[in-house]
């Protein structure tokens, strides 16, 4: 099996990157750059992401295979350098190139490893080599390399991509400073016009069978489904047409114990797609200031829904609510939920969702507090409406709600009471604290838990702010205490993954805007190990239950 494996890793320096390109005008600035680290960082990642998942011994194997042979596996390929592919996309493969750097110490030693794999080399007068070997010649593919800066430049089909005044700096593609696992930067100024009316051509075609009604859907259902559609389609036409930059990160940062994908949107200078990611930058929401540093769990989603959608939203909105109704027969629900959706069809039909939650703690006592908000319209009608509603409740009913309990910047702030329905796993996580709710005109509030008061008075003297469009952060560990005994197995995993690192439980995704469009995926390490003894605590759990 080894032996089978070594042309294709041979191969793969040459040819393996499919992804056409032709050589750029602008040598600074390539129409898109891939780049990894070393090869040793590479393995080194390797090594770590498999000791994380208790997978040693095949991190071993793969590096004993590439150590085989006193190092020949790679002889003369610089395993201390990264590596680099490079070019522009063109209109068609013929008018398209691609050229991959791999880092040499020996030019001989090089060409003796490419022999080891039945690919011979032949060089002509200005320093190119020829590659063949039977797998090239039944791809058609005809293989070109040439030597410098300590670099071998390869090329497929076209030996112009690699002439010497065509040739880019290691300093030119690689970055001097930090190197991430892999990187991706594509200029999508660069791409042809042609080509991105072809692939809008087919996303088109599969929208198009996708707005098909579906079995059981309403009429208001399918509209809204095209409409969104239809609207993924021009977000897309958008970034096609209007983008500028996108560039994706993917590291295993060892020093710092971090994993991460980052991808990166811009813009071209003055177009809408710039203005729209400007403007999600600029957005004040009002959930945004529940989110808290440091807690076990924060979630935000401030979006807005496209003109060309509302309409269809609001419909499907109606729809929903005219089944809902139909199906109660119970008169006074019925027109107790009428009411209730009067006051809120302003905020659901608002075309906004601004709507974020905060989960603080444990404190010393092993409690947590939770803090949420959400933007409304004519919030202070729906807080009226919940009074009179009250008022006409049977006193056992509303022993355990007090109106008006207390006020902060003028808003009053009610509060309820533990009573029978709550839970034990509740009193648990939040010990016998009531429940407090407060209304603004803009946005409601509520907080239950420890310190909910002065949490839920914080919270209403907050005005709103630019934030992030979307944000999940969680810390394992700490969610840990809040599962039930049906999960003691994820329990056992968090004390045993996250008892020597403080932090190593955290778990970011987040969406942002400003001059680019940023997501930001990213986890600790620990983490790994984490979701590596659940599966295997749940996979003995299945093998337990066929035995």
């Amino acid at each position: 099996m080894r032996t089978r494996l070594l042309p294709s890793l041979a191969l793969l320096c040459l040819v393996a990157v499919p992804w056409p390109a032709r050589a750029a005008d602008d040598k600074t600035m390539p129409g898109f750059i891939v780049r990894t680290k070393s090869i040793d960082g590479l393995i080194d990642d390797f090594k770590y992401i498999a000791e994380l998942a208790g997978k040693e011994e095949e991190a071993k194997q793969l590096e004993g295979f590439l150590k085989a042979g006193g190092g020949k596996t790679l002889q003369g390929i610089d395993t201390k350098k990264p590596l680099a592919v490079y070019g522009q996309v063109g209109a068609g493969f013929a008018d398209s190139q691609v050229v991959v750097m791999v880092p040499v110490t020996d030019e001989k030693a090089f060409v003796a490893l490419l022999q080891n794999f039945q690919i011979t080399a032949e060089k002509d007068k200005d320093g190119v080599y020829k590659a063949t070997s039977d797998q090239l010649a039944a791809a058609m593919q005809t293989v070109y390399f040439r030597f410098a800066n300590n670099y071998v430049y390869v090329t497929v089909n076209d030996v112009k991509n690699i002439a010497k005044d065509k040739l880019l700096l290691p300093a030119q593609v690689l970055p001097t400073d930090k190197q991430t696992s892999l990187s991706l930067v594509l200029r999508l100024d660069q791409i042809p016009t042609e080509l991105k009316q072809i692939a809008l051509g087919q996303v088109e075609l599969q929208l198009g069978n996708a707005k098909e009604k579906q079995p059981g859907e309403t009429e208001a259902e399918q509209a809204l489904r095209t409409a969104m559609l239809d609207e993924m389609a021009a977000q897309l036409k958008g970034v096609l047409m209007d983008g500028q930059d996108l560039s994706v990160n993917l590291d295993v940062d060892r020093k710092t114990e971090d994993l991460s994908l980052t991808a990166t949107l811009t813009g071209k200078s003055g177009s809408k797609l710039a203005t729209t990611i400007a403007d999600i930058g600029k957005a004040k929401s009002i959930a945004s200031n529940v989110v808290a540093t440091d807690s076990a769990l924060n979630f935000l989603v401030h979006a807005v829904t496209p003109d060309k959608s509302r309409k269809a939203l609001d419909s499907a909105i109606d729809a929903a609510f005219k089944k809902a109704l139909d199906e109660e027969k119970d008169k006074t629900k019925r027109a107790i939920a009428n009411k209730f959706y009067k006051l809120l069809e302003p905020s659901l039909k608002s075309g906004e969702l601004d709507v974020g939650g905060s989960l603080r703690g444990p404190n010393t006592n092993g409690l947590f507090v939770g803090v949420g908000a959400i933007k409304l319209k004519d919030g202070l009608a729906l807080e009226k409406a919940i009074k009179d509603l009250v008022k006409d409740m049977p006193a056992e009913d509303k022993k355990d709600l007090d109106l008006d309990f207390d006020k902060a910047k003028g808003v009053n702030i009610h509060r309820l009471k533990p009573g029978k329905d709550y839970s034990e796993e509740a009193r648990k996580a939040f010990g016998e604290n009531p429940v407090y709710v407060a209304f603004r005109d803009d946005a409601m509030f509520v907080t239950l838990g420890e310190g909910g008061l002065t949490a839920i008075k914080d919270a209403i003297g907050a005005e709103p702010k630019a934030g992030k469009a979307m944000e999940l952060d969680m810390a394992m560990g700490r969610l840990a205490k809040l599962f039930g005994k049906d999960q003691e197995d994820a329990i056992a995993a968090a004390k045993k993954a996250f008892a020597k690192a403080k932090n190593g439980d955290r778990l970011s995704i987040t969406v942002e805007g400003g001059k680019a469009l940023k997501f930001h995926a990213g986890m600790k390490a620990q983490l790994v190990t984490f979701f590596t003894l659940v599966n295997e605590a749940q996979e003995k759990k299945k093998k337990g239950a066929f035995e």
